[in-house]
């Protein structure tokens, strides 16, 4: 068995059997340098730049989004109260000690409201017809360069079958349309 190295283990197991000695007890005194040694050693650890720099660097990252929490916080309460309709207390103390009226004008609600309706209505649309939506054209048109060439191909084609068959007569019209529907449908694409 090999002894017990743990600070919180009093009973040390040895060679010459789990009680021998002083009972398998680790004095106090030892348990206490151990520890001290190892505080110690984390300590040097930790003096280290790398690790100073790093936790300056965490620590003032930590301080700065802590400050910018604090101010959104505060106008986040602001504005809750301007939708509750509720002043703050540093003006309801002035209000009170002046003697003046408590009334909150709720402005600030029906603002709220009406933002409300209009962002439901962007986003959700009225019925079948959602504003984010796209349709394509059934045909789209193509731009008159891109058609002439798309003819001038099919022709090219036409040609070619001509040659292949000896000569127009040969050609079927409805092999002519094809070839032209085909070169017309590439050019879309």
């Amino acid at each position: 068995m090999t002894p017990t190295n743990s600070p919180q283990s009093t009973i040390r197991n040895d060679k010459n059997g789990p009680l021998s000695g002083n009972f398998g007890l680790i004095p106090v005194s030892n348990v206490r340098a151990d520890m001290a040694a190892k505080r110690a050693a984390v300590e040097e650890t930790n003096n280290e730049p790398v690790i100073k720099g790093l936790a300056g660097h965490v620590k003032a990252c930590f301080s700065a989004a802590k400050t910018d929490k604090l101010l959104v916080e505060q106008r986040m309460l602001k504005n809750l109260r301007a939708r509750r309709g509720e002043y703050d207390p540093t003006t309801l103390t002035k209000i009170r000690q002046t003697g003046g009226s408590e009334v909150f004008m709720m402005l600030s609600s029906s603002k709220a409201r009406s933002a409300t309706a209009w962002i439901r209505d962007t986003l959700m649309g009225n019925g079948a017809e959602k504003p984010w939506t796209l349709s394509p054209t059934k045909e789209p048109e193509l731009p008159s360069d891109m058609m002439q060439e798309a003819q001038v191909k099919a022709a090219e084609l036409v040609d070619q079958l001509h040659a292949m068959y000896g000569g127009a007569q040969f050609v079927p019209q409805s092999q002519v349309e094809d070839l032209l529907e085909l070169s017309i449908s590439r050019a879309r694409v």
